[in-house]
């Protein structure tokens, strides 16, 4: 909030912030246009079961006031080593509210995105179910394994050709923006790692030119690397594609 050209969007990462935080914190933050995206912790239910969701306050204005959208998802499976913990510390499952075959997809304004729990990155279906859908997608994660987690963002940038965002646990860091960039050296946009005391940093993704460019019937040779084989662009994303520049 203190940020001098201020934010959209507030990504906090997996399981970090109790539920009865989350309100009170996405109204705050509302008061000056910004949405939420945060994990947060456990949800208890009957059964010794558990659900790990994503929850979203969604800024808009279509009642005529400034008002929020929540929406939350749950994570559909849990990480190996998410389910060997439970099961061990308190013999809990982790069991959905709902449960969906692909992705589901946000359209909050202009901006097209999805939300993707950790470890549901390694999924090649959920990821290959996005492609030409979305402009960006979110991962909140507590992840230790983050050499893996570079490969599969670098390579998601690509594949989906769209803005990754990825917010870790401070411990393990690896927080960054990806973007399919045709310049290596552009590609991260954010990346941080460590520190003792919390902290948040801003980037800013340019979701038109991403658009134009995937637009165009044959990508043009910058800014952004090709679109990839096979790639097709959702209709409702579609922008008039900028000449290309003598």
């Amino acid at each position: 909030m203190s940020q001098p050209k201020g934010a959209n969007y507030f990504i906090l990462p997996e399981l970090s912030l109790p539920v009865q935080w989350f309100l009170r914190l996405a109204y705050k933050l509302r008061g000056r246009g910004i949405s939420l995206i945060a994990g947060v912790e456990y949800l208890h239910v009957r059964g010794k079961r558990v659900r790990n969701q994503v929850w979203a306050a969604l800024t808009h204005d279509g009642l005529g006031f400034p008002s929020l959208m929540i929406y939350r998802q749950d994570k559909q499976r849990p990480a190996l080593a998410e389910e060997q913990e439970l099961q061990r510390l308190a013999g809990l499952e982790l069991k959905p509210e709902t449960r969906w075959k692909s992705p589901p997809i946000l359209q909050h304004g202009d901006f097209r995105f999805s939300l993707l729990v950790c470890s549901e990155l390694t999924n090649i279906h959920y990821r290959a179910a996005l492609r030409g859908e979305v402009d960006a997608l979110f991962v909140p994660e507590w992840n230790q394994d983050t050499e893996t987690f570079n490969a599969l963002v670098e390579s998601a940038a690509l594949d989906i050709h769209a803005y990754i965002i990825q917010c870790n646990n401070r411990e393990y860091g690896d927080s960054r923006i990806r973007a399919p960039y045709k310049d290596n050296w552009k590609r991260d946009l954010l990346r941080v790692k460590g520190g003792i005391y919390d902290y948040c940093v801003t980037g800013r993704i340019d979701i038109a030119a991403l658009r134009k460019f995937q637009s165009s019937h044959q990508s043009p040779n910058k800014p952004f690397k090709p679109v990839p084989d096979g790639f097709v662009m959702s209709h409702d994303r579609k922008m008039l594609p900028e000449g290309e520049s003598e």
